[in-house]
């Protein structure tokens, strides 16, 4: 068995390394215990070219791991989800509208109701769940 230093300075010169093979192709290290930090180990870099066939004759290539049942999937259909962005888009333009007329009316009174109606709104859209998740000022942003 030739010695690591031979190994790498073989490598250094020639670009290979002949890694230590069995008969059968299983890799021996060497595991005694002066040496045990000196292991090298030669990859061969290469693209191999599959035939899909034949491993699609051999195994089952389709991914079960990450299938959503038929009933997640009607739930999160386009027309759902469409509904749902359409809802949100007239929340938003509500919210737009209480925004800038609270900014037009300042009495106590309307700025008030207008502070509830922009975080009820805010709280639809799912911004928050209640009101201690806004700030107390203008306009209400999540904390």
């Amino acid at each position: 068995m030739k010695s690591f230093k031979s190994e790498i300075n073989n490598f250094l010169i020639k670009g290979t390394f002949d890694n230590n093979l069995d008969d059968v192709g299983n890799l021996n290290l060497n595991t005694d215990p002066m040496q045990i930090n000196e292991q090298y180990v030669g990859f061969s870099l290469s693209n191999y070219v599959y035939n899909n066939e034949k491993i699609e004759q051999l195994y089952d290539v389709t991914i079960t791991e990450f299938n959503i049942p038929n009933s997640i999937v009607s739930v999160l259909s386009n027309d759902n989800f469409d509904k749902i962005a359409q809802e949100n888009e007239i929340l938003k333009t509500q919210l737009n509208s209480f925004i800038s007329s609270s900014n037009e009316n300042n009495s106590s009174a309307t700025v008030d109701a207008a502070k509830d109606i922009i975080i009820g709104l805010r709280i639809k859209i799912g911004e928050g769940t209640s009101i201690d998740d806004f700030e107390s000022t203008f306009p209400y942003l999540k904390k």
